[in-house]
């Protein structure tokens, strides 16, 4: 699962990632500059100090040119280098992260393939991933892959966002009743382990 950035952030790298990408159509290099995109971002975990530059407002615009040109351009796509320069010239190389992310999304679009987040109380078993992702791909027609996640807190549930696509009636009452099942298996499921834990203690009593 890509990590979540700032949505206000990502609709503004949004305006360059589809111009970035309508450029690598012509030479057929969409995909290529994602994994190069990917690459960076691996790289500068292990080196965070280029991308701190890229978003430091002590570095002017002119200097931060300079170390783009100097750090990336023999070893970068000349379409992403450019891009970055456009967006320093802005004021916006340092959302760079939201560049990627707002690419990789635009990308997925053009393959036909839509992100689904899907935010539980415990994970969800195999059988329900596959029902979840079947009924998503019937609703959108496209290829749907699920970002998974766990939130204790829930209590039991499911909170799902589909990007902006508009889940239809026939979906939403089927996902409700899935819903409804995922609930009520994780009571049973609290319910066996609380019975577990009392169990425990009273044998150690």
């Amino acid at each position: 699962m890509h990590e979540k950035l700032d949505e206000q952030q990502v609709a503004i790298a949004r305006v360059y990632a589809r111009s970035l990408l309508e450029l690598s159509k012509k030479n057929h290099e969409e995909s290529t500059l994602l994994e190069e995109f990917e690459s960076m971002v691996e790289q500068f975990e292990r080196q965070p100090k280029f991308e701190q530059i890229l978003g430091d407002p002590g570095v002017d615009e002119e200097e931060r040119a300079e170390i783009l040109e100097r750090v990336l351009r023999s070893r970068a796509n000349d379409l992403i280098v450019n891009t970055l320069q456009v967006m320093n010239r802005k004021g916006r190389a340092g959302l760079f992260r939201a560049l990627v992310q707002a690419y990789r999304e635009e990308l997925e679009l053009l393959q036909g393939v839509v992100e689904a987040d899907v935010t539980t109380a415990a994970e969800i078993s195999d059988a329900l991933r596959k029902r979840l992702t079947e009924m998503l791909e019937r609703s959108t027609g496209k290829k749907v892959l699920l970002n998974e996640s766990v939130d204790s807190s829930l209590l039991g549930g499911m909170i799902m966002q589909l990007g902006d696509q508009k889940i239809d009636s026939s979906v939403a009452r089927e996902l409700r009743r899935v819903d409804k099942r995922f609930l009520e298996r994780a009571a049973e499921e609290r319910q066996a382990r609380e019975a577990g834990e009392q169990t425990r203690t009273y044998i150690e009593e």
